[in-house]
C-alpha cells in the first residue's frame, strides 16, 4: 500500500491494483481527454509534452478479460463506441475503464470521485461511471468556466470555454458538502439596499404565506412565522422593521451574518492559470480549482488521491488544507516541480517517492492462459477447440483483431484463425 504523502513516478494502473480496498477519502482525476493530438506546452518545454492519440495505442486483451467478466455492460458501451468513433475511442475507452473500476474499488463508503473532462468524450465517460459507481451516486456535472474568451472560433463553431467535472459519489453515506461561495457583486446591490449603524443589511418577511401561527403581534394580526417569544426578542434587538404604516413586520439580514451561497455547479469564478503559478504544464489546472474540490468533499486528515497528478497541483492544494495524499504520473519531472512548487509556496513539508512503482505493486489479474495448439493444426480443426473454449470462459467469443465480440452464426468466430489481417491493411498483426 502507498503510505501518505507519496508520488509515484509509474503508471498508475498497477499501482492502484497494489492499494487496498476503500482506502482513500476524495479521488480527483484529471486524465487524457482524447483530444487525438499531441499536446505541448510551448516550444522550450517540449518535454512536458504528451501524447493524447490513441487510434494506433494497444492494449492487452488478457488484463481486459477480467473486467469485461465482471462488468458486460462496459463493453455493450464501447462496442457502441467503436462503430461510432472507430479504434481510437476504443482504445481510449479501454484505457479508461480498467482505471475507473481500480478507483471505485479503492474509494471509501464515504468518498467522492471527481472526474475532469471535456466533450471529446464526456458522454462516454459519464456511461462508464454509471456502470462503475451506479446512477443514484451521480452527484453534479460541474461546468468550469475555464476561459474568458475563445479566438478564432469560426462561424461555424461556437467557442469551447468550459470544461466538465462529473461527481460521483461511492454510496449514499458520502460526506456532506458544506461550501460556500460569495455573494454576486449584483445580487448584494439589490437585495442588501439599507444600513444602519451595525452596517448593510436586507430585508424579509416575518409572515408565512401558506400556514404559520396567527396570532396578534403588535397590533397586527397575521401568520407569522416565528413564535410570539422570538418576534419578541427581534422587536427588543431592533431586528424588526415596518416599511409603512400597519404594514406586517419584516425582519433585518445583515450582510456581516450571511454565509454566502451554497456551492453551486456553475463555476466562473475560477481563472484559468496564469503568471507565477504557472509552470508551463500543457494541461495544468489552477491551484483554486482544487483547493475548492478538496475543500467540498474532505476533512482534515483524509487521504486525497490523483493518479494523473501532471504538475502535482493536487497534491500542493492537499498539503495548504492539511489532507494527506497519494499522486502518481509517468512524467520524469513530476517530482522536482512539486518540489519547486512546495518551495515557491513556502511549504516546508517533503513526500516519499517511488519511481519504480509499476514494478512495487502487484500485477491486476491476468485472464486463463489460452489452450496451445501445435502449428500443424489446421484451422478447420482448430476452430471448433476455439469456440468452445472462448464459450466456456465468456460465454461468447471475442476477435483478436477488432476485440469484438461475435456470434456463432458470424463470420470471423474463431478469430485467433481466420479474423488476422496485415497492420498495412489496419490489422492487428505484421
Amino acid at each position: 500500500m502507498a503510505e501518505p504523502n507519496k508520488l509515484y513516478v509509474s503508471d498508475n494502473l498497477p499501482v492502484m491494483a497494489g492499494m487496498p480496498d476503500a482506502s482513500v477519502d476524495l479521488i480527483y482525476a484529471d486524465p487524457p481527454f482524447k483530444s487525438d493530438k499531441l499536446r505541448k506546452s510551448s516550444s522550450k518545454t517540449k518535454d512536458l509534452s504528451f501524447d493524447d492519440t490513441w487510434s494506433q495505442k494497444e492494449f492487452d486483451f488478457g488484463a481486459a478479460t477480467p473486467l469485461r467478466q465482471r462488468h458486460p455492460e462496459v463493453w455493450d458501451i464501447m462496442d457502441i463506441a467503436k462503430k461510432l468513433h472507430g479504434n481510437a475511442m476504443y482504445n481510449y475507452l479501454i484505457f479508461m475503464a480498467s482505471r475507473l473500476a481500480e478507483m471505485h474499488r479503492i474509494l471509501k463508503p464515504a468518498g467522492s470521485l471527481y472526474l475532469h473532462c471535456d466533450p471529446h468524450a464526456s458522454y462516454y465517460l459519464r456511461l462508464l461511471l454509471d456502470c462503475f459507481f451506479g446512477k443514484n451516486n451521480f452527484r453534479n456535472e460541474i461546468v468550469w468556466h475555464r476561459k474568458l474568451e475563445k479566438q478564432n472560433a469560426g462561424i461555424y463553431k461556437m467557442g469551447a470555454v468550459h470544461d466538465v467535472i462529473f461527481w460521483y459519489v461511492r454510496s449514499a453515506h458520502t460526506k456532506p458538502s458544506n461550501l460556500y461561495t460569495d455573494y454576486d457583486e449584483n445580487y448584494i446591490t439589490e437585495t442588501y439596499r439599507y444600513e444602519d449603524a451595525r452596517g448593510r443589511y436586507a430585508t424579509f418577511p416575518c409572515t408565512h404565506a401558506t400556514g404559520g401561527r396567527e396570532y396578534e403581534f403588535k397590533g397586527i394580526t397575521r401568520p407569522w412565522r416565528f413564535k410570539q417569544s422570538r418576534m419578541q426578542k427581534m422587536y427588543d434587538d431592533d431586528l424588526l422593521v415596518q416599511h409603512r404604516r400597519g404594514s406586517a413586520f419584516r425582519y433585518k439580514k445583515y450582510l456581516h451574518d450571511g454565509k454566502g451561497v451554497l456551492l453551486q455547479d456553475l463555476w466562473m469564478d475560477i481563472k484559468p492559470v496564469r503568471g507565477k503559478e504557472s509552470t508551463k504544464w500543457a494541461t495544468q489546472k489552477p491551484l483554486a480549482l482544487l483547493r475548492r474540490i478538496i475543500a467540498a468533499s474532505s476533512d482534515e486528515g483524509d487521504v486525497v488521491f490523483d493518479p494523473f497528478c501532471g504538475c502535482a497541483t493536487t497534491c500542493l492544494a492537499a498539503t495548504e488544507l492539511n489532507r494527506r495524499w497519494i499522486g502518481i504520473d509517468q512524467k520524469p519531472e513530476t517530482p522536482q516541480i512539486l518540489r519547486e512548487r512546495f518551495k515557491q509556496n513556502e511549504i516546508t513539508h517533503d513526500f516519499d517517492l517511488d519511481e519504480a512503482g509499476a514494478q512495487v505493486a502487484p500485477k491486476p489479474k491476468r485472464a486463463p492462459k489460452k489452450q496451445q495448439f501445435p502449428d500443424a493444426m489446421s484451422p478447420a480443426k482448430a476452430r471448433p477447440i476455439l469456440i468452445k473454449r472462448d464459450l466456456e470462459l465468456f460465454g461468447k467469443t471475442f476477435c483478436k483483431g477488432c476485440m469484438g465480440a461475435h456470434t456463432e452464426s458470424q463470420n470471423g468466430f474463431g478469430l485467433e484463425v481466420d479474423h488476422i489481417r496485415p497492420k498495412d491493411n489496419g490489422g492487428p498483426t505484421a
